[in-house]
Order: C-alpha cells, then structure tokens, then sequence
C-alpha cells in the first residue's frame, strides 16, 4: 500500500488478509523510488484449508459411505489439537468423522497436529437410515489455536427400491413410406434395489 509518513518518517498501516489466506510474509517498507530492498521483517499468517472444501455424494437407503478429506496446513507453523465436530445434519442420517489419534512428536495435547506446510487426513462416515435422510451436513474443523474450517457434504439418498432411468428420454426417427428405421436408447437401474424382469411395451401404432 502507499503510505504517508509523519514529519519524523514514522508511519502506521493495517494489513487485512483476503478470507482464507495464509502463509509466511516477508515485508519491507521504502520510498517509491527505491526498487530493491531487503525483507525487513518476517511474520506467518495461520490457516489451513480442506481438500476437498465441499463433497456431494449419494447414499442408498439402509447403507453408507465413507470418504477421505486432507487439512493443509498454509503456513509454515504447525496447527495443534485438531478437533472436528458435526455442526448440522439431517435427522436420520448418522454421521461419524474421525482423526488420526495423536501421539508422537509433534502433536498436539487434545487432537492431532498439522505439521508445517503439511497436511493431515480425516475419515468420514455416512449412513442413510431411512430415505429421508438427505441434506446438506455441516463438519467443522478447529485447532487450539483457534483457526477452524468448515467442510460441507451435499447428501441425497436413494431409496430401497427400483428406479429405472431412460436415456434418452425421447425418441424421434422418420423413415419412407414402406420401409423401416432402427432408435435404440438405454435402461438404467439407478435404485438401490434390483429391478426384476423388464418387460417393453409397444404403442399400438
């Protein structure tokens, strides 16, 4: 930023990080007309971000799913004491998410740690106990240090029955007078039970 100093050259400013933005900085201040300068300074923003940020996946009825979600840490100091914790969720879908146990060097009292431009995995668990149990589910990653993160999971459920899908869902062929013209399309089952014989109905043209 361009800064105007007090008649001693003494002068104040107030950085504001970007949402989500982390790291280590080097800093300096100078005259505008000075082009090279060495790091004055030095000082590490906290944060970490979720790999993915946002999942969406499909449970079939009376089933689960399970998936893998990587914390990387954006600065080079570690973030300790990893709790995750089930801000919302759908009534009748149980949600389960898990870190590594601490233990070791570097981890820190309570959960795991993040290392220093690292990064650290955590399980999830979903199971749809009946087919209204579809949402959006809300986890919520925090460190002792205060920095947290907050994952969301787009859930839809399939019920425990057939449902057959067309593609594609219309047919349109011309032919000559007298003569014939072959349409194929597909069936599928995307229920979460089997369909059983299939039979086909023609029109009565």
């Amino acid at each position: 930023p361009s800064i105007a100093t007090d008649s001693s050259g003494n002068f104040t400013t107030i950085f504001t990080p970007l949402s989500g933005e982390a790291g280590r900085y080097d800093i300096f201040a100078t005259h505008p007309g000075v082009s090279v300068v060495p790091v004055q300074d030095t000082f590490s923003l906290l944060g970490f971000r979720a790999n993915p940020a946002s999942v969406s996946l499909t449970i079939v009825e009376g089933s689960s799913r399970t998936g893998t979600v990587s914390l990387e840490n954006l600065s080079d100091v570690p973030l300790n004491g990893m709790v995750v914790q089930v801000v919302s969720k759908p009534a009748n879908l149980q949600v389960a998410a898990s870190l590594p146990s601490p233990g070791g060097d570097g981890q820190g009292e309570g959960g795991p740690s993040i290392p220093a431009s690292g990064s650290l995995p955590f399980n999830y668990s979903f199971t749809a106990t009946t087919a209204d149990a579809y949402g959006t589910v809300q986890l919520r990653v925090t460190s002792t240090e205060g920095i947290s993160q907050d994952i969301y999971f787009g859930v839809s459920v399939e019920p425990l029955r057939p449902r057959l899908v067309a593609t594609p869902v219309s047919l349109y062929a011309a032919m000559a007078v007298g003569g014939q013209a072959v349409v194929e399309f597909d069936v599928a089952n995307l229920g979460g039970r089997d369909s059983g014989p299939i039979t086909l109905s023609l029109p009565a043209v």
